[in-house]
């Protein structure tokens, strides 16, 4: 089994998503162990809110229920404030044909982060997650376009879905079931409709807008939004090194801090990193380190010495520290 699973499945599907075509759709055939280890997450995921209580809706009968309908609440010591949502409520609202929607399901689950985070950097893209978990025969938005691109893939159950060309009525595909593992993508702006098929379903909406878009299909970030974007951070921190700079970095996993994945040329005498509007000439040997991490991937102390044998373990871990105290890697 792959020990970063969400770093496989991101791969995957960023082989199928393309700026050149309105759709695709492919079985996503995964090692079953992948699938299964993000679904065991999933339904461990998508019933904790953690502080943003907001990006949960539960959709019934077309209209979003109040919070309070689904979701307790409680005022802990020191006025934090404690929400969860109500496993019984929720399920007799599913049932009875409702929607669970968990948005930005990254900033609650670690898998769905790594996928997240991993795909910014395979494609270039700004990348939410959504998550859908239904047990009805219908559809809970009807026919509707969204002006995002996404990719979705059906993790348990089935889902049935027609795409059609915008402005018409011809389907591209016509009641297309989506069984675990299958995928689709879909540009912004093009028709579908979503039903269930009567059973428990759970997939993924990853959505994302190119950072520039040089053909002729999808959405992508105005100028001024891709600035603000490239000088983001991953979710992650340096504390353990700002705390301690005498911290033994062999305890840590690594990888790059901005959302944007970093531009690398050689030159110089060495290699130079950029990242967001700072540039820094580092030394040569630490390119397959670098070249590494800029996949998308993290990696452990051990790994990073193996990638650049050239480099003393003296010598890495002085980059490793300089790095994260100025938030070039996180830990």
């Amino acid at each position: 089994m792959s020990t970063d699973p969400g770093f496989e499945i991101a791969q995957r599907l960023a082989r199928h998503c393309s700026t050149e075509h309105r759709f695709a759709r492919s079985a996503f055939q995964p090692e079953l162990t992948e699938l299964k280890v993000l679904e065991e997450h999933l339904w461990r995921d998508i019933m904790r809110p953690g502080p943003l209580w907001s990006n949960i809706r539960l959709v019934h009968e077309g209209k979003d229920l109040h919070p309070s309908k689904f979701m307790d609440a409680r005022i802990g010591d020191g006025l934090v404030a404690h929400s969860y949502l109500n496993s019984a409520r929720v399920s007799r609202y599913l049932l009875d044909g409702g929607t669970l929607i968990h948005n930005h399901l990254h900033e609650n689950s670690m898998i769905v982060q790594r996928i997240q985070e991993a795909l910014e950097y395979l494609v270039g893209a700004r990348v939410w997650v959504q998550a859908y978990l239904t047990r009805t025969s219908e559809s809970a938005f009807g026919p509707h376009v969204d002006d995002h691109n996404f990719l979705v893939l059906q993790v348990s159950g089935k889902k049935r879905w027609s795409v059609y060309e915008p402005g018409s009525d011809v389907p591209i595909v016509d009641n297309s079931i989506l069984m675990p593992g299958d995928f689709m993508y879909l540009a912004s702006d093009t028709p579908h409709m979503v039903s269930g098929e009567g059973v428990l379903s759970l997939h993924l909406t990853i959505a994302f807008d190119w950072l520039d878009r040089p053909n002729r299909f999808g959405s992508s970030l105005s100028a001024h939004v891709r600035e603000e974007h490239q000088l983001a951070r991953r979710e992650g921190g340096a504390l353990p090194v700002l705390l301690d700079p005498n911290t033994d970095p062999r305890g840590y996993a690594y990888k790059f801090a901005g959302r944007v994945r970093p531009g690398l040329v050689e030159g110089d005498g060495g290699i130079r990193l950029t990242d967001g509007d700072r540039s820094l000439l580092l030394d040569g040997r630490l390119r397959p380190v670098l070249e590494y991490l800029a996949d998308g991937r993290y990696a452990d102390f051990a790994t990073l010495c193996e990638l650049a044998e050239e480099v003393s373990e003296t010598q890495m871990r002085a980059f490793v520290l300089f790095a994260v105290q100025n938030e070039i890697l996180y830990c």
